[in-house]
């Protein structure tokens, strides 16, 4: 498994098989898998995914029937992960399921996956189309309860799991709207929406008679949180000190000095500081008190605030780790993360490599949080309404 990489922003703009594309800006200086540069034709699917896999640090497999998957081409510069990842599935009728923790690989096509039939990437966020799919459900009118197979349409949105973008909570079920090739709008909601554990979501539609036609062209707004901003300090290389800067909490709740394997090691925690959270639900009551009166005189500008403090409105994604030396010499460790959120904190554990007489002075700690809401455009161009 390729070691883990420190995540940095991803480039404003790309290349991807001849076409120059961009990502919001916002969103591309959020902290995410390093970018993809690759110049690969006709070669096999496994080849390409491990080179994939050795840029990014990410763990990528096939995992699908059969071990000769048919060969593939891409030709990128700069480009998303995500981007890079959807472009070899669709040419290979393929799907893929992401996961974020280690031991758990981005799997293509994935044994419940379906075939992506369409896409587009901003930055950190992908929303794929895998048109009609077919599943198995219960209908509960029936005693005993009787299987049955359904057919919707279904859509999925991922995001690099090291980006800590999330989706906006309290707009579960966007507008979906679907051009048809006549020039006529058809405007949906899903029929069922799912949550997957990784701050993505899918929407599925049962097939309706207004959309009709082979294919379509579908627009959605959904809105995210990003880091917009970046910051850190230095924790004294001793159990027990703590630092805050702009309402965000670092500290060290272990340390082991160098041992005969020159390894120095030690834990910290990082989250937001408990008043800065205890102000958001301040906040947020008396602005829903105010939403919620007889008069609603509320400005569209606090009922958006609502918005946001209602999920949480918070995101906080370490970036950079390294062990201070006495002498201001630096050292880069491996960095494993436990369960958390911006709210609770997250818990890390480090190992440094160090060398003989090296003395641990102080942890150098980088992280980027905010609480900005972003609006992203999605527009979906030619996507199949029916099979092949």
């Amino acid at each position: 498994v390729p070691e883990p990489r420190t995540p940095i922003p991803l480039p404003e703009s790309y290349e991807l098989n001849g076409k120059s594309l961009t990502n919001d800006p916002v969103l591309s200086a959020t902290p995410q898998t390093p970018a993809l540069t690759l110049e690969m034709k006709d070669e096999p699917m496994e080849k390409v995914l491990a080179e994939m896999a050795r840029q990014t640090g990410h763990e990528i497999k096939w995992s699908g029937f059969g071990s000769n998957p048919k060969n593939v081409s891409i030709s990128a510069k700069n480009a998303p992960l995500w981007a890079v990842l959807a472009s070899l599935c669709e040419q290979g009728g393929w799907g893929f399921a992401v996961y974020s923790q280690p031991g758990h690989p981005i799997g293509v096509p994935g044994a419940f996956s379906h075939p992506i039939r369409g896409y587009l990437v901003n930055g950190p966020v992908l929303l794929a189309w895998a048109g009609l799919v077919e599943s198995s459900e219960f209908d509960f009118t029936k005693s005993p309860p009787a299987s049955i197979k359904v057919t919707r349409m279904k859509l999925e949105l991922m995001m690099d799991p090291n980006s800590n973008v999330e989706v906006q909570e309290p707009v579960l079920n966007p507008d979906f709207t679907f051009i048809l090739t006549d020039g006529r709008t058809v405007t949906l909601k899903a029929d069922k929406e799912m949550q997957d554990g990784r701050g993505g979501r899918a929407w599925q539609f049962h097939p309706r008679e207004e959309l009709s036609g082979k294919t379509a062209t579908l627009e959605t707004a959904l809105t995210v949180w990003a880091p917009t901003h970046s910051a850190g300090g230095r924790v004294a290389w001793k159990q027990g000190q703590s630092i805050q800067a702009e309402g965000v909490n670092v500290a060290l709740t272990s340390i082991q000095e160098p041992d005969a394997e020159k390894l120095v090691r030690g834990s910290f925690t990082i989250g937001y500081e408990k008043s800065l959270l205890e102000a958001d639900q301040k906040e947020l009551a008396e602005l829903q008190a105010k939403i919620q009166g007889e008069q609603r005189q509320a400005t569209p500008e606090e009922i958006n605030r609502s918005n946001v403090l209602q999920g949480g409105g918070r995101v906080l994604c370490l970036t950079a780790v390294e062990l201070v030396g006495m002498d201001d010499s630096r050292i880069k460790g491996n960095v494993n993360s436990s369960m958390g959120s911006p709210w609770t904190g997250y818990n890390y554990n480090v190992t440094f490599p160090v060398s003989e007489g090296f003395r641990p002075k102080e942890l150098s700690v980088t992280w980027s949080a905010g609480n900005q809401p972003v609006l992203l455009n999605f527009r979906l161009e030619n996507i199949p309404l029916t099979r092949d």
